[in-house]
């Protein structure tokens, strides 16, 4: 039995959707986009809430020094003394903090993305330039920072609208 609501017409198992200025019809199956959504929605939940608590961890360590720091390489050291003197580094420990924040209770997570992947691009450029051999952590900030834009991309449709 179908039921016509609008643009949308359902039966048991299956939705079509009409585009009005195009005159194109689009069949879903209910079940297989259910289950994929609801697959996405928890690897998802997954993922925000791990690297929430990643960047929680490293972002209280800007302020309580719990880590101890490998040595590494002189001109590493001296970049890293100056950074740490202007306090710039307090600056990416608050970012990554209110990232963690908004990513473990999702409210403004798509702007604490954007926002922290400029921590995420300096942290891998200072590794690639002063520091290779330690490049790992690095490298998991700005792949789980991608990831985050992608589960984001939704929100930045507005923005990037020509």
């Amino acid at each position: 039995m179908t039921n016509e609501i609008g643009n949308l017409v359902t039966n048991t198992a299956t939705i079509v959707t009409f585009k009005p200025y195009t005159n194109q019809y689009r069949a879903f199956n209910t079940a297989r986009v259910f289950k994929i959504t609801a697959m996405n929605t928890t690897f998802f939940l997954i993922i925000r809430v791990v690297f929430g608590l990643f960047l929680l961890f490293f972002g209280f360590d800007h302020f309580f020094s719990y880590i101890p720091f490998p040595a590494m390489a002189p001109e590493a050291n001296a970049y890293f003394a100056n950074l740490s003197a202007t306090g710039a580094m307090q600056l990416v420990g608050i970012v990554e903090i209110v990232s963690a924040l908004a990513f473990i209770f999702n409210k403004y997570g798509a702007l604490m993305a954007v926002i922290l992947m400029s921590v995420s691009i300096n942290a891998v450029l200072f590794h690639v330039a002063l520091d290779p051999a330690k490049i790992y952590g690095a490298l998991l900030l700005l792949i789980l920072n991608v990831a985050m834009l992608y589960f984001y991309r939704n929100k930045y449709k507005q923005l990037l609208k020509a």
